[in-house]
């Protein structure tokens, strides 16, 4: 059985990709702003199925902000080497954007900025817990 906030986040996902694309269609010179990738690992984790399903939504959402030459917000969470992977394959390098509430590794921030990204620190850097 899918748990409700798993099939609730994964109609939401689907809701508004396929909304981008039907305005896109309906309308060839609409103008976006950004393309949002979805945290996939949020989903993977509770259904794995649903998780390679975002996935796949995640390489169309990059190639639509290709395609409409817009930058991306990547909100990643517990899915760093999946994220990052996802992102070299479709050579998100040419498109760039910002990784979103980033608290990955030093290693990882590196990464991500030689492909041109900019990292959004969250506030969770000022806690007494933080590494």
């Amino acid at each position: 059985m899918i748990p409700d906030s798993a099939r609730l986040l994964f109609y939401f996902a689907k809701l508004v990709f396929s909304s981008v694309l039907a305005l896109r269609q309906r309308d060839p010179g609409i103008k976006f702003h950004v393309i949002l990738m979805i945290d996939p690992r949020l989903i993977f984790k509770l259904n794995p199925q649903r998780g390679r399903i975002v996935f796949v939504a995640g390489h169309r959402q990059i190639a639509l902000a290709r395609e409409e030459k817009l930058p991306m917000i990547i909100h990643s969470r517990e899915a760093a080497a999946d994220t990052l992977r996802v992102m070299k394959e479709e050579k998100s390098e040419e498109i760039g954007g910002v990784i979103h509430c980033f608290s990955y590794s030093v290693e990882m921030a590196e990464e991500y900025l030689k492909m041109g990204f900019y990292l959004g620190i969250g506030g969770v850097v000022t806690f007494k817990n933080a590494k």
